[in-house]
């Protein structure tokens, strides 16, 4: 976990046209499908279509990745689907569409062979080049997809906080990712003691 950090709406904007390639439609809905889910990379590559989709070819409203394909082996874990998500997908759904790749245990990420999922070095790769592309720096990886869901996702619990609706930011962030203590929702968002640090420069009497 401490070797990625979250990317700002800034750079994930740059982002948006920096998958290139003839496979650049299904990159740019991994990245995409990742930073709307929080799901771990591991996760996306394990989804097929009969995950993402109803049987009247719609794309389902809660996406579940079940216990055989969770980091430990612990419960499956089921995620809202927001708009955003499924928008980013759909143009590659079509593409699978088209190319008469409707099988429901088909994966959703397919190799450029069409014949398995990319895998974990792979979707490295993909992300590597388009962040190169971009031209962003720092620790970058494919957790950051995650990383940035936690990141707008808690600073959207701090948002209804600050105009007085009673959530618990830390737990409705750790309920969002999985977690199954708050001690990892605390190293998730280790990268929130730059802005601790930051706060306390800054009230120097």
């Amino acid at each position: 976990m401490n070797g990625a950090r979250p990317l700002n709406e800034q750079e994930i904007n740059r982002l948006r046209t920096c998958f290139t390639g003839k496979m650049a439609i299904r990159n740019r809905a991994l990245f995409f499908m990742g930073v709307n889910t929080g799901f771990r990379v591991s996760e996306l590559l394990s989804l097929t279509l009969n995950d993402v989709l109803e049987r009247t070819g719609e794309i389902k409203k809660h996406i579940t990745v079940y216990r055989r394909n969770m980091k430990g082996g612990h419960d499956s874990r089921t995620v809202r689907l927001n708009p955003q998500g499924a928008k980013a997908i759909r143009p590659w759904l079509e593409i699978l569409r088209g190319m008469g790749i409707w099988h429901k245990e088909e994966p959703l990420f397919l190799s450029s062979r069409l014949d398995k999922a990319i895998d974990r070095n792979q979707a490295w790769k993909i992300l590597a080049k388009a962040y190169k592309t971009a031209g962003l720096t720092g620790r970058l990886g494919t957790h950051c997809m995650r990383k940035t869901f936690a990141n707008m996702f808690y600073n959207h619990q701090l948002d209804l906080v600050a105009k007085g609706y009673g959530v618990d930011a830390y737990r409705n962030t750790s309920k969002a990712l999985g977690h199954r203590s708050l001690n990892s929702t605390d190293k998730y968002l280790s990268f929130k003691n730059e802005e601790i640090e930051a706060g306390i420069l800054a009230i120097g009497i």
